[in-house]
């Protein structure tokens, strides 16, 4: 650097010393240099110098601090979390308890990489962040500060489900949390994570939840509060699982006369659950025939008409319809005793069973049930 010329530092290299012999007498000096953090000149003007600075040192700006909108409390502390601050050596952190208090620091964190504290106290607060970073030992702090106000909660302490098999829901209720402003309920399946499935606004606690037959769920809940621009949100109380253990239910009709063989015997099924049924023709079984020595006839056909044409792998039946379908018997069939006549498999809301009909007494019996 010369009084009357220019001097080029290049990058990584210290700046030197800057020297003004005229003490006392007003000197103007401009220093241009790149910052790396946002990419961009920047200039440094001095326009007095004293014998007590003889030298300014140029350094450049970070961007101001800002809280995140979520913080994770409990019933006896709140735990403070900001982003990360690019060039900030660390943080100052301040809490009062009301706008009329003074603020009182009560953390200095000497570590940019670090974005979170936990403060362990009761109640609501105002809390106000300072990002700094080191000059020649002195703090330069960035040129504006974050506030933000949170309080503690408690965690839900009772959680209570109840299931409905007729319209496969799962109704959640829970208990009241003092200072909550909202409710986030959470589910998840044994094996998978918890999901967000429902936010309820403080007055409301029960939920209902429509879910799969035969399938173990898990619930729990999280209290939020708002006193400004960030959410309190407490921690999961103890969760609750329920399982709606349901059977699929149908009506059917057979023909009430003997079956010769080769013929194609019409089955009409109707659906009275709410979602759709699908049989297979898969494992499709005659049961008992009393003209042969094979007690079983496995795998027959299943086809949408009277004919061979008409062969298929499955059949859908709709929630609330009603189809007929045809099977392809090689036996001459008719049971006077249990009138048993058909083993088969179907699937339903993502769960596989077998049913046995049969002339007996005009319902099926419906097993298995293991969800896929």
């Amino acid at each position: 650097f010369q009084r009357s010329g220019l001097r080029i530092v290049p990058d990584g290299v210290c700046i030197p010393r800057i020297s003004i012999k005229e003490v006392g007498v007003d000197q103007i000096f401009r220093l241009q240099f790149h910052d790396p953090f946002e990419n961009k000149l920047k200039y440094y003007v001095n326009s007095k110098v004293s014998a007590a600075s003889d030298y300014k040192k140029v350094v450049y700006s970070i961007d101001n601090p800002e809280f995140r909108n979520e913080f994770s409390v409990s019933e006896n502390a709140i735990t403070l979390s900001w982003h990360k601050i690019k060039g900030a050596d660390g943080y100052v952190l301040y809490r009062r308890a009301s706008i009329k208090d003074s603020w009182k620091r009560i953390k200095i964190i000497r570590n940019g990489d670090v974005t979170s504290y936990k403060d362990k106290i009761e109640g609501a607060y105002y809390y106000l962040i300072k990002a700094f970073y080191t000059v020649d030992g002195k703090s330069v702090y960035a040129e504006v500060n974050d506030v933000c106000r949170v309080r503690t909660l408690d965690k839900v302490e009772t959680i209570k489900a109840s299931t409905d098999k007729k319209t496969l829901t799962n109704t959640i209720k829970w208990s009241k949390v003092k200072g909550a402003t909202k409710y986030l309920l959470y589910a998840k399946v044994t094996g998978g994570d918890w999901q967000l499935i429902a936010e309820t606004d403080s007055s409301t606690r029960t939920y209902t939840h429509t879910v799969g037959a035969n399938t173990t769920y898990y619930y729990n809940v999280k209290a939020c509060s708002n006193l400004g621009n960030v959410w309190s949100v407490s921690p999961f109380g103890s969760y609750v699982k329920v399982k709606v253990s349901y059977l699929p239910q149908f009506e059917y009709e057979l023909p009430s006369k003997k079956v010769s063989k080769g013929s194609f015997i019409p089955v009409k099924i109707k659906n009275l659950g709410n979602k759709k049924l699908r049989i297979y023709a898969e494992g499709l079984t005659q049961l008992k025939n009393p003209e042969s020595d094979m007690p079983l006839e496995v795998n027959l056909r299943l086809s949408t008409k009277k004919s061979s044409s008409g062969y298929v792998d499955y059949i859908d039946i709709p929630a609330g319809a009603t189809k007929t379908f045809y099977v392809k018997s090689e036996y001459n069939y008719f049971d006077f005793l249990t009138k048993e006549f058909l083993v088969f498999a179907f699937e339903y809301d993502g769960g596989m069973y077998a049913s046995a009909i049969s002339y007996l007494n005009g319902s099926s019996t419906v097993f298995g049930g293991s969800s896929k």
